[in-house]
């Protein structure tokens, strides 16, 4: 007797669709972070030697103060802290804060306006500058050395203080005697402030005599 299977026939597989490349969604770039708003730098610390210097530095670069940058924050640094910060607009104080940093740190800064110079003839008054005209002034300086009244001062070392104030180291000598001298000139517009241990005395910018 013939068997037969009741198992239903064994179906030819269908043919299976080759699979596509599937793309991954693309991924946007990440926005644009300005490191500086998201990480502000730290204030810097006028008590820490480097952090004083670096301002000291951009103080000079700026035209405020005038010397080395010694990393000490004495009264020099904050008169050129004040004056930065009156000419920024931003108040008449040596304030230190986030505000100045960032207005003293950016290339838009305030810089210092054109400064005078000692170098020059000088008279105590209007009659001495006639005779400036006529001959010789009676105070001259000039950047190494001044002469006044039959006495010579050599400059041995000469430190701005401020953008019209210097401080000058000097040897003097007229014809009976010689000294050191610690000398402070001030300018305020056409008047020249002379201070030694011998006295003030204040003297005006004689005219340039024209040809």
């Amino acid at each position: 007797m013939t068997m037969r299977s009741t198992l239903p026939a064994e179906a030819a597989p269908s043919p299976v669709a080759p699979l596509l490349a599937v793309s991954p969604p693309p991924i946007a770039p990440p926005d644009t972070v300005d490191a500086t708003t998201a990480f502000p730098a730290p204030l810097l610390d006028l008590g820490q030697v480097e952090d004083a210097k670096r301002v000291q530095r951009r103080l000079t670069e700026l035209g405020f103060l005038f010397g080395t940058a010694n990393g000490s924050w004495g009264p020099r640094s904050r008169k050129a802290l004040r004056d930065f910060r009156s000419a920024q607009g931003l108040g008449n104080s040596d304030t230190w804060d986030e505000t100045t940093r960032r207005a003293l740190f950016s290339p838009a800064a305030a810089r210092t306006r054109s400064t005078g110079t000692f170098v020059g003839g000088w008279g105590m008054n209007t009659d001495q500058w006639r005779q400036a005209l006529d001959n010789s002034p009676p105070l001259r300086i000039e950047t190494g050395r001044a002469e006044a009244f039959a006495t010579t001062c050599q400059f041995n070392s000469t430190q701005r203080e401020s953008t019209n104030e210097w401080r000058i180291r000097a040897s003097c000598a007229d014809e009976h005697d010689q000294w050191n001298a610690n000398i402070r000139l001030t300018l305020a517009g056409n008047r020249l402030t002379w201070t030694s241990e011998r006295g003030t005395a204040t003297y005006l910018r004689c005219p340039v005599a024209s040809n």
